[in-house]
């Protein structure tokens, strides 16, 4: 979101980043859609194991089974790296379809045991959201409904190599504002109101540069989460259920969710009501399935 923004304002306007790397954006209600099943799942779990430990003889109680299918990583990053982000899901629990041999854990005292990571994840389907996607989507909605605040139109490059984006940053964006610092300064030239203006458009560059830094990881190296879990839970929920909360990658128009996003940014973030419409969303995958059905 924070990339979109300062993009679509024209303050980010070069990034390090490989365009054709995913970028694992999650809409919201997957992961709200995950939580309500995991949590159904989760009671009738151990409601059941409850229910087994009165009717027979008294048996230990064990943990579940740490199962970690996490994120696997293309571009440096270590097994640590890959535990870690694993390990920071919540500690929630969910039983192992009967299909999902790599979900399942066993204890010869309490029988079969649950995951312990649950990944709510794009990144690891074949509709994986990628930042060329971004690009294509942002600049035109940003440019063809400009906001009050822009500092100019939205544009950015993606920069393969990191020293060729440093001297481009520096060149371009740090030189500039430093000398129209100075002239702010001078007797003649300068005015209160003219370094109050350049002071904001300071911040704001190197406000971009910092975001570039924060999100450097995650734009250099491609992330792939393991959603196996999590796409089990639908096994044990009535197919109403699994309609109404569903999962599928394959249903999200990319280019026109990064429109929304940006639309809901300026609308519920910004505070701002400049008019805009609201994007149109394109049928999805499977609805023009069924229309090509009939």
């Amino acid at each position: 979101g924070g990339i979109f923004l300062t993009a679509g304002l024209g303050i980010l306007r070069e990034m390090f980043c490989k365009h054709e790397n995913k970028a694992d954006l999650v809409p919201v209600d997957f992961v709200v859609a995950t939580t309500i099943k995991l949590l159904h799942r989760t009671a009738t779990f151990y409601h059941g194991r409850k229910a087994e430990a009165g009717a027979g003889a008294p048996r230990a109680i064990a943990a579940p089974s740490v199962n970690v299918t996490g994120a696997s990583v293309k571009g440096g990053a270590t097994d640590v790296a890959v535990a870690a982000a694993s390990a920071s899901a919540q500690q929630q629990v969910q039983a192992p379809g009967p299909s999902s041999a790599s979900s399942t854990g066993t204890n010869d005292n309490v029988g079969p045991t649950m995951p312990f990571v649950y990944q709510s994840c794009t990144s690891s389907s074949l509709n994986a959201m990628r930042w060329q996607v971004a690009h294509t989507a942002v600049i035109p909605y940003w440019n063809a409904h400009p906001h009050p605040k822009a500092i100019g139109p939205a544009e950015f490059t993606f920069m393969p190599s990191w020293w060729s984006y440093r001297v481009r940053f520096i060149a371009l964006r740090v030189i500039p504002v430093m000398g129209m610092k100075a002239a702010a300064s001078l007797p003649y030239v300068g005015s209160p109101q003219r370094k109050k203006l350049i002071t904001r458009l300071e911040k704001a560059i190197f406000r971009s540069g910092d975001l570039q830094r924060q999100f450097l990881p995650f734009m250099t190296n491609e992330w792939t989460f393991d959603n196996t879990n999590s796409a089990g839970l639908d096994e044990y929920v009535l197919p109403e259920q699994q309609k109404r909360f569903e999962c599928d990658t394959f249903d999200i128009n990319w280019h026109a969710y990064v429109e929304m996003y940006s639309y809901g940014m300026v609308k519920y973030i910004m505070k701002t009501d400049d008019g805009r419409p609201m994007p149109t969303v394109p049928a999805s995958g499977r609805e023009e399935f069924l229309k090509a059905s009939l």
